[in-house]
């Protein structure tokens, strides 16, 4: 009896010691792999092209497309680790943007080795982060959050797409294939704002499942009110303020932002005369398309999340929500708010096209 208690104890403690890796919705390939030729380099020893493919094939980078660019950060990565390279390394830290932002390139190059030194100097912090904390809450909370923005708030179509963890820039990512994030943006930001980051791009995944891909397409017109619509209600979601704030890009860059923002109405004043003159036919739909391609900046986020903090403003959250795939309806329901806020009002023309465009498309109208 008492042989058979000990090869039970064994057996206990065996189970006990190797318990498995906290389980996640998050694929962090990427960052074990990095941290692979990491301790590589630090220690003077060049990873083999076997390794460098591990990381390089990995999902997040994958997904992010830096498999695209594996020369450039073979040589970042290395300027960060391996000793022989500080000389190098020192005059990229010591760089300087210009005032026009016309060597943003380098100046991406850099703050991506200043990520990548601080990685390796974090190492430990970051490590424990990855096996301690609880992806899966923050995923779950930002379907809670999302239900507000929904017709439906126990909708089963609320999907998680592949979610990432990399090393690169301090930013995060939504692609088609997947959401990318850098881990130490991760361990930097709050809680609430990694929370509205994830709900923000699971709502731009939701609403694409119920997009009218012909509608959204159809030209320079709906492509740019689809933008404005999408973003800005997106953008209700994890903003509470109009100013944009990013460790990641310089005042310089953040200026242009607020400026974009509080020039809505004059944007939106050269929108609604360029349209008018396309559908006249006195502009061609070349013409027309390009201009209205750049006519919003940054993806149309200040301007879409202008317009719809109007629709808000004006109690009319819930017609935003119920039109939630219909950027038409999304045109009208910020002109009633403009005309009550003293903001830009779309001519008569131009809504009459929104009209014809709608009975071309939608048949059943919420609004």
């Amino acid at each position: 009896m008492r042989y058979y208690f000990q090869i039970i104890v064994c057996i206990l403690f065996i189970s006990c010691s190797t318990k498995p890796k906290k389980q996640t919705q998050i694929d962090f390939t990427t960052v074990d792999s990095f941290f692979i030729v990491k301790e590589k380099l630090q220690k003077e020893e060049l990873p083999s092209e076997e390794e460098w493919d591990q990381l390089f094939n990995s999902t997040g980078y994958k997904v992010a497309g830096r498999d695209q660019s594996r020369e450039g950060y073979i040589k970042l990565i290395k300027l960060a680790y391996y000793p022989p390279s500080q000389s190098e390394k020192d005059s990229i830290l010591q760089f300087t943007l210009k005032e026009d932002l016309s060597n943003m390139q380098d100046y991406f190059l850099k703050i991506t080795l200043e990520n990548f030194i601080k990685v390796g100097e974090m190492e430990k912090e970051l490590l424990t982060y990855r096996e301690q904390y609880d992806f899966d809450q923050k995923i779950d909370a930002a379907k809670e959050k999302l239900k507000g923005f929904l017709i439906d708030p126990t909708d089963s179509l609320i999907t998680v797409p592949s979610i990432s963890a990399a090393i690169f820039e301090p930013e995060a990512y939504a692609y088609p294939s997947g959401i990318v994030i850098d881990l130490n943006k991760a361990f930097q930001d709050p809680d609430e704002e990694l929370i509205g980051f994830f709900s923000h791009e699971l709502y731009h995944m939701y609403r694409s499942k119920f997009e009218n891909k012909e509608y959204a397409n159809y030209n320079g017109f709906t492509r740019a009110i689809e933008k404005l619509h999408n973003e800005g209600v997106a953008d209700l979601i994890d903003k509470q303020d109009t100013v944009f704030q990013s460790a990641l890009y310089p005042k310089q860059f953040t200026d242009i932002y607020g400026e974009a923002f509080i020039s809505t109405n004059q944007t939106l004043e050269q929108f609604d005369e360029l349209t008018c003159k396309f559908v006249k036919g006195e502009v061609s739909e070349e013409e027309y398309n390009s201009t209205t391609q750049n006519m919003f900046v940054f993806g149309g986020h200040p301007n879409g999340f202008s317009m719809t903090r109007s629709i808000v403003k004006n109690g009319q959250k819930e017609a935003l929500v119920a039109n939630f795939a219909n950027s038409l309806a999304f045109i009208r329901l910020y002109n009633e708010a403009a005309k009550v806020q003293s903001k830009y009002v779309f001519s008569d023309e131009l809504m009459a096209y929104v009209d014809q465009l709608d009975d071309q498309f939608f048949e059943n109208k919420n609004m």
